[in-house]
């Protein structure tokens, strides 16, 4: 699974970024929604990648937002341990690193190869056989009672008259 060196990295960010910016909003519900978006991307694309291993489309794209996700990190670090607050906590940080983690998710589920179309298999196994023999139905016979509730319009205008 070539996305997950950047699903750590840009999960690690994003829980981070959001840990130091409830310091300063004090939210609780905030800093939740915060931390389970980046968790539940990260899972499903996760889940994905490991159905599916031996994809290899978008690896160079997904090789490039690691990076990207690596930078992130490093930036944050920075703004950490030099208080700079361009780095940390920076809402804009958060929410690259949560578009990113969107975008790895996007290509993941996008690499997953299709399925083949039952459609297809069906048409081809309908060619192979005989066509099947109708059912037979007997035809109603005139007076006998029928459970039916519908009565055809012309039926019931004999019956007025």
């Amino acid at each position: 699974m070539k996305s997950l060196p950047a699903l750590i990295l840009l999960l690690a960010t994003a829980i981070i970024q959001a840990m130091g910016m409830y310091r300063y909003s004090n939210d609780p519900l905030t800093m939740s929604g915060q931390i389970f978006f980046p968790i539940l991307f990260v899972l499903m694309s996760a889940y994905i990648g490991f159905r599916a291993p031996k994809t290899t489309k978008f690896s160079g794209v997904l090789l490039g937002l690691a990076g990207l996700g690596f930078i992130l990190l490093v930036l944050t670090g920075i703004g950490i341990f030099t208080d700079i607050y361009w780095f940390y906590p920076s809402t804009y940080m958060y929410y690259a690193a949560l578009a990113l983690l969107i975008i790895t998710t996007a290509l993941t589920i996008a690499s997953v190869p299709k399925a083949a179309k039952k459609d297809e298999d069906a048409a081809s196994d309908a060619s192979a056989k005989p066509a099947a023999k109708k059912a037979f139905r007997r035809a109603p016979k005139k007076g006998r009672p029928t459970n039916l509730v519908a009565v055809s319009k012309s039926d019931s205008a004999q019956k007025e008259q």
